[in-house]
């Protein structure tokens, strides 16, 4: 069904109060005005239709029926070596003056995007140099489908010399083109690993040195990742993968950013902080075990990792961290004593809800500096555990295992991991993942893990 043709709807009253405005304060503001939209909405498809070049994001929390897609930059702010410091600042004089025509509902107004890499001190590889330490970028367009309907965001700049007619046009031009109906997804493709006989022995080469330094006394975990380069008969296709991973992993945070010609993308379980009006929630895992298909033996293994005392271990450490990162800024704070079960297609993890209520007016980002990294990426104690990763693994992270999140125009959002994912450029693309080493680590058992880890995400990618 095609949808309602933007040309319907009208800016001017917005824009021309955004002018008179700025003429009055004497430079730029932002305008944001949202317009409500009847019928269906396909997000991932207006992801897709802008194409590479363009700046965007998508943001899918499936179970929740939350579905966003943002598109174009109205404005954009590079991070520096302090990255969620500049970031925060970077949002706040964003909203200075704004004009705001949009109700303050979910997926409406000026919701902004941010990323950050795992580590900022680490040097920049060539393949994420595009993406930066971090950034946050207002996109010109969002399309919002909600359970409370859908929303198309109208975000720009206006001087007191500003065409208003024109811009209003170009607003308008570039929604229809982004909410076009897109042509049908291609079937499956063919995705291949090139082999790496160096890449296994590499990994349990700097797992061994991390066990030497655990048993030594001088770290208590280290989480190493590793990466798995793939290669598709023909350039990857956003869409379909998003498509996938949404309906394989609902319970998760389904995710793209493209800068320039590449696209991060995946499905995360990991919830790394929520804030909405105070209240703060944050979800940990840590702690894994595979699944089977066989409904008898899925339960054994959950059971196995539930009564684990290693697996528990590993889990108190990212319990401990953001317990003590939550608890000195948090009036309440509550949590489940015991570990309950996050099943995922291919492994299973611990996991722990946090709910707690800020003491005091907090920006969500003040909270991401909190808590990142948690030993479920990094290690304990931190700081040699980031030492550790940066001399033994041999790659950059870039942005996996970093923060990545929405934010709303109160300076409340929604941040997670990133997770289960991969860089996507032309027909090639990187996978990453890893696993948690501490004392009682098996290398055989610890490979495995990471193998099942990406099997899912390589699925998405072939559409297999």
């Amino acid at each position: 069904m095609s949808p309602p043709r933007t040309q319907a709807l009208t800016l001017r009253d917005p824009l021309e109060a955004g002018r008179r405005r700025a003429a009055e304060l004497g430079h730029p503001i932002l305008v944001s005005a949202a317009r409500f939209l009847s019928g269906e909405e396909d997000v991932a498809a207006a992801f897709a239709v802008a194409g590479p070049g363009v700046p965007r994001f998508y943001w899918a929390r499936p179970s929740r029926g939350l579905w966003l897609a943002g598109v174009g930059e109205a404005l954009r702010a590079p991070a520096g070596a302090s990255p969620l410091p500049d970031l925060r600042l970077a949002h706040r004089r964003l909203l200075d003056d704004a004009l705001i025509d949009a109700p303050d509902l979910p997926g409406a107004g000026p919701v902004c995007f941010a990323g950050v890499r795992f580590d900022p001190a680490a040097p920049i590889a060539p393949e994420w140099r595009g993406f930066g330490p971090g950034l946050l970028f207002l996109p010109r367009l969002l399309l919002s489908s909600t359970p409370q309907g859908a929303w198309l965001t109208f975000n720009a700049s206006v001087s007191f010399d500003t065409d208003i007619a024109a811009l209003e046009r170009r607003l308008i031009a570039e929604a229809d083109r982004y909410r076009a109906p897109c042509s049908p997804v291609s079937s499956g493709m063919r995705v291949d690993a090139p082999p790496d006989l160096s890449a296994r022995p590499r990994w349990e080469d700097a797992l061994h040195c991390v066990l030497r330094d655990i048993a030594q006394g001088r770290l208590e975990k280290v989480v190493l990742a590793r990466p798995r380069r793939v290669q598709a008969d023909r350039d990857f296709e956003p869409r379909p993968i998003l498509r996938r991973l949404a309906a394989s992993h609902s319970d998760c945070l389904v995710f793209a950013v493209a800068v320039d010609d590449a696209c991060f993308l995946g499905a995360t379980p990991e919830t790394i902080v929520r804030l909405q009006r105070g209240n703060v929630s944050s979800t940990c895992l840590a702690g894994t075990a595979p699944r089977s298909p066989d409904p008898c033996q899925d339960r054994l293994l959950g059971e196995h990792l539930l009564t684990s005392a290693k697996e528990r271990q590993e889990h108190a450490l990212v319990v401990q961290a953001v317990h003590e990162g939550l608890a000195g800024i948090c009036a309440s704070l509550d949590w489940n004593q015991t570990p309950s079960l996050m099943k995922l297609p291919t492994v299973q993890h611990l996991a722990t809800s946090f709910s707690g209520r800020c003491s005091s007016s907090v920006h969500v980002l003040d909270l991401v500096e909190r808590l990142h990294p948690t030993p479920a990426v990094a290690g304990v104690p931190r700081s040699l555990a980031l030492k550790v990763i940066r001399e033994s693994e041999g790659f950059d992270r870039g942005w996996y295992a970093g923060p990545i999140g929405l934010i709303d125009r109160h300076g409340d959002g929604d941040f997670a991991i990133a997770l289960r994912c991969a860089l996507v450029q032309g027909r090639q693309a990187t996978l990453y993942t890893g696993a948690g080493i501490l004392a009682g680590s098996d290398p055989e058992k610890e490979w495995a893990e990471t193998e099942l880890k990406l099997m899912a995400l390589q699925s998405a990618l072939a559409g297999e």
